[in-house]
C-alpha cells in the first residue's frame, strides 16, 4: 500500500478581486479568464446562480468571457444595511454540475461578484405595466352573509345555539367568521372593510367600537384584530374571513354597559 498526497497549484493572487464594474444603471460587468485556474478552467462549464443567464461575450479563443448581468435578475441577490444596497451573484464551475462520470480532471471554480451602492448613487431602471381593470360584473338580488363564533383558532365547529350567552374573561380572543350563504361562483371574494361592535343589535347605536377599519386592524386599538388564513380545507374559501378580537367591555364611568 501506497500513501500519496497532492497539493492542489492555484498561481492567481487569492487576495486580488477579480475586476468588476458596477454600473450606474444596475448592472455588474466583469470578465472571468480561464487561467483563473490550474487547469485551466473550462468556460463553458461556467453559469451564474441562474443558469439561463450566459455571458454576453466569449473570445474565439475561449480563454475569456465577459457578464453583463442587471441586479434584479439572474439570481441576484439584495441585502439593505442602513443607507448602503449590496447586490450580489456567484459564478461557478463545480463538480456537481458536470456530466456524471467517475473521475474529472476539471479544475472547481467559485467566484462571488458583490455591487453595493449607497443611498442615491445609483437609479435601478424599472417598468412598470398596469393591466386595465376587469369590466365590472353587476348580478341583482341578495347577498346573505352569517357572522359565526368559534371556541378557538381551528375554527372547527362553531358555538351553538344552546351554548349562548358565551361568558368570556376580558382580553380573552373572541374568534369571528364572517361568511357568504347560498352561493357558488368561484369569482365572488368577501372583503371585509369595516366591521364594529355596538352595545344594542342596532348597528347604528352609540357608543360603538371598531375592529376592522378599510379591511385592516384598528390602529387606536392596544389589542389589535389578528386575521387568520382560511386554508382550503373549506369549500369557496374566498367566501370567508376569519379574525380574532380581544374581549372588552363597554363603560360609562365605573360602570359596565
Amino acid at each position: 500500500m501506497v500513501s500519496m498526497v497532492t497539493y492542489p497549484e492555484c498561481p492567481c493572487d487569492q487576495h486580488t478581486p477579480i475586476a468588476a464594474v458596477c454600473t450606474q444603471d444596475g448592472y455588474m460587468d466583469f470578465e472571468v479568464l480561464s487561467d483563473r485556474t490550474k487547469p485551466a478552467l473550462d468556460l463553458d462549464t461556467i453559469r451564474l446562480r441562474d443558469p439561463t443567464c450566459k455571458p454576453v461575450f466569449k473570445s474565439p479563443s475561449n480563454d475569456l468571457v465577459r457578464f453583463h448581468v442587471p441586479l434584479n435578475r439572474c439570481g441576484t441577490r439584495q441585502r439593505f444595511e442602513g443607507e448602503r444596497t449590496t447586490y450580489e451573484n456567484e459564478v461557478r464551475a463545480l463538480w456537481a454540475d458536470l456530466p456524471p462520470r467517475r473521475i474529472s480532471r476539471d479544475s472547481e471554480f467559485r467566484l462571488t461578484v458583490v455591487c453595493t451602492y449607497k443611498s442615491g448613487d445609483a437609479s435601478l431602471n424599472g417598468r412598470i405595466s398596469s393591466l386595465p381593470p376587469p369590466v365590472s360584473s353587476i348580478n341583482q338580488g341578495p347577498l346573505s352573509l352569517i357572522l359565526l363564533t368559534y371556541p378557538d383558532d381551528s375554527y372547527m365547529q362553531p358555538y351553538s345555539d344552546d351554548q349562548y350567552p358565551v361568558v368570556k374573561y376580558l382580553q380573552q380572543p373572541i374568534f369571528l367568521e364572517v361568511q357568504v350563504l347560498n352561493r357558488n361562483d368561484p369569482n365572488i371574494k368577501l372583503v371585509l372593510d369595516d366591521c364594529w361592535a355596538t352595545t344594542s343589535q342596532d348597528p347604528s347605536s352609540l357608543p360603538r367600537w371598531n375592529v376592522v377599519v378599510d379591511g385592516c386592524d384598528y390602529a387606536l386599538d392596544n389589542y389589535r384584530t389578528a386575521f387568520h388564513p382560511v386554508g382550503l380545507a373549506v369549500s369557496y374559501p374566498n367566501y370567508r374571513q376569519r379574525f380574532e378580537v380581544k374581549t372588552f367591555a363597554f363603560v360609562s364611568g365605573d360602570k359596565a354597559l
